[in-house]
């Protein structure tokens, strides 16, 4: 439903939240110490800002239509939640013409770096299903179909107290019923018991493809088996189903020990 509508918000440093601030375009904006910033007093420049507004309106109805159908490309890395916040501007740089579009080529690529600072410097905390769902790959043994859940937990404790300890902000050790919530809520991925009277734990399988939609790292060791079989594999597919389908059967066929996997495992 066409319910998008832009919000400008104004704030001294305000703490938004996560959701929201990777959603804006943020204009910073400092103070004029030496008075060289021009004229900004409203009741001065009203007639010339409505005089403006009045050619933005006749010029905006000139390219609705164009606009309304333009989908114009975006650089490399643009993509998902970064794609949301500058494919509509991208659109106005269009129909405007000039130097516009490079500009918010310019634009897009300087706020995915920062982006990526920001979550370095830890302004950005990623989400603790997130966070989970990398883990689980950091301690996933090599070569194991199935895992139990104790001995995840068990995994992810001593890899990472930080996060599923006692130790951790959450203030208690990870348990089964909370594991298997966050995998279930945030993936659909449930526990299974292959073995009556055996132990309940999670296949490998059922992480494949989470892992991939989530762009979730490899352990370095497997990213070098990977990027190896990657250099010698042919890319020649454009389909994104036959490429996912691709890349989730050789991530299965990596922690198998790299036999080859028909395309029903995937699945």
């Amino acid at each position: 439903m066409p319910t998008f509508a832009a919000v400008g918000m104004a704030g001294n440093n305000p703490n938004l939240p996560d959701d929201t601030r990777t959603r804006t375009i943020r204009v910073l904006l400092l103070p004029d110490l030496d008075g060289i910033v021009q004229e900004s007093d409203w009741e001065v420049i009203e007639s010339q800002a409505l005089r403006l507004h009045d050619r933005l309106v006749r010029w905006a109805d000139l390219v609705r239509e164009a606009a309304r159908s333009e989908r114009p490309e975006l650089p490399d890395g643009i993509t998902g939640r970064l794609r949301e916040k500058w494919a509509p501007l991208k659109r106005v740089a269009v129909a405007a013409g000039g130097s516009w579009p490079d500009r918010v080529d310019a634009m897009a690529l300087h706020d995915k770096k920062q982006r990526e600072m920001d979550r370095e410097d830890g302004l950005i905390q990623e989400k603790p299903q997130v966070v989970l769902l990398h883990h689980i790959r950091q301690v996933w043994p090599k070569g194991v179909t199935f895992l139990a859940t104790e001995k995840l937990i068990a995994k992810l404790i001593d890899a990472h107290p930080e996060f599923w300890s006692v130790e951790s902000s959450y203030g208690k050790a990870l348990i089964g019923k909370r594991l298997g919530s966050m995998l279930a809520r945030g993936y659909k991925i449930h526990s299974g018991q292959p073995v009556r009277g055996g132990p309940r734990g999670y296949h490998f399988s059922a992480f494949v493809k989470p892992w991939h939609h989530m762009r979730t790292p490899l352990p370095q060791s497997d990213a070098s088996d990977a990027n190896a079989e990657s250099d010698a594999a042919d890319s020649s597919s454009d389909s994104p189903d036959a490429s996912l389908a691709s890349d989730s059967r050789a991530l299965l066929a990596d922690v198998l020990g790299a036999q080859p996997v028909p395309d029903r495992a995937a699945s």
